[in-house]
């Protein structure tokens, strides 16, 4: 695995930093539940673009793979 570039770490905005620790375990959960929701629409999408003939079954074993690696993806494309 490479090493980390520190030029390509972001800093979070201190005022976001603050909002963010304000919002109760519920509300956290729900914001990374969205979070991971709109990052898996993203995905798709690109999928869909870059695979316009695939069947929703390849795209969707397609999506686990980018999205949580090929164990993941390999265990879902053999059910």
């Amino acid at each position: 695995m490479p090493a980390i570039d520190p030029r390509n770490i972001e800093m979070m905005d201190p005022i976001m930093v603050e909002v963010l620790k304000r919002l109760s375990p519920k509300e956290t959960l729900r914001q990374a539940l969205e979070s991971h929701e709109l990052g898996r629409r993203l995905v798709e999408s690109g999928v869909r673009t870059q695979y316009p003939d695939w069947s929703d079954k390849q795209i969707q074993i397609e999506i686990l793979r980018r999205m949580h690696g090929d164990a993941v993806a390999n265990a879902a494309a053999s059910r």
